[in-house]
């Protein structure tokens, strides 16, 4: 690729060249394709081919079945691109949510709750977004329900679960609703919660990152932070000692598939 006048490579533009400091995430798909994560950068490449880097901060991602396509969400819009060139198939500006392939790069326009191929088809209707966690074989939120994961059918219903966000694990789910969490018991019965405290409160930029090592991690504007699964026991912590977050948004990836749903209450599987 040509350098700018300035000679930096064009903003927006991919550009060849080795793996660089700051590395964040790695993501290996089929063949042998393969993503690099960076804090503001991304970098891919196609099975045996060159990585290309590209400015953009990565929120959600996923390649083709032939590693051949990459689908990536960067908060403000989403990007479908060829791996072993780096060119930009399509562009959608958001707000919208990645689903994935099957076969075609799907992506859900959630100001219409359409699920959308590359071309702009529509292909699914019906869909609505919704905070949710995944934890073994269940999927909780979508609906305010437990859903199996094996059969596609709800199990139990709270009201508690239609928060702003959630994580789980295999004893619990906690959810975060306007500064107040509350925790449910896989069976739907109340484990208790409690007020956050007012640092993260006040924070605007507050994100419920993860449930790990039986803690709540938290990122914000200026720190990182962990509480206990109650709130308390806050705790500054150096962002790098953070768990990995796992995707979350208007799709979950489990089992092989991905999951999403419709305002109808039916639980859809794509085959990844």
């Amino acid at each position: 690729m040509a350098p700018s006048s300035t000679g930096r490579p064009k903003a927006g533009a991919p550009t060849a060249g080795a793996t660089r400091p700051g590395l964040s995430g790695l993501v290996a798909g089929a063949r042998g394709a393969t993503v690099l994560l960076y804090e503001d950068a991304f970098a891919f490449a196609a099975p045996g081919a060159r990585l290309l880097e590209r400015p953009g901060a990565v929120e959600d991602l996923c390649l083709s079945p032939d590693g051949e396509q990459l689908l990536v969400d960067l908060g403000e819009e989403l990007l479908l691109l060829r791996t072993r060139d780096g060119q930009e198939l399509r562009r959608w500006p958001g707000p919208r949510s990645l689903v994935g392939f099957n076969p075609a790069a799907l992506s859900l326009d959630l100001s219409t709750g359409l699920v959308e191929d590359e071309a702009g088809a529509p292909i699914y209707a019906g869909f609505r977004p919704w905070s949710a966690a995944a934890a073994g074989p269940r999927v909780y939120g979508p609906e305010g329900a437990a859903w199996c994961l094996q059969t596609g059918q709800p199990l139990w219903s709270h009201a508690g679960l239609e928060a702003e966000a959630l994580v789980a694990d295999a004893a619990q789910i906690i959810a975060l609703r306007e500064g107040v969490l509350s925790r449910l018991h896989p069976d739907g019965h109340d484990l208790g919660g409690g007020p956050l405290p007012e640092v993260l409160v006040d924070d605007d930029a507050l994100h419920l990152r993860a449930l790990a090592g039986g803690r709540l991690w938290w990122t914000g504007t200026r720190a990182a932070w962990s509480t206990n699964v109650d709130g308390g026991d806050l705790q500054e912590v150096d962002e790098a000692t953070l768990p990995a977050e796992r995707p979350a948004g208007a799709t979950i990836q489990a089992g092989g598939r991905t999951w999403t749903w419709t305002a109808d209450g039916l639980l859809l599987a794509l085959q990844a």
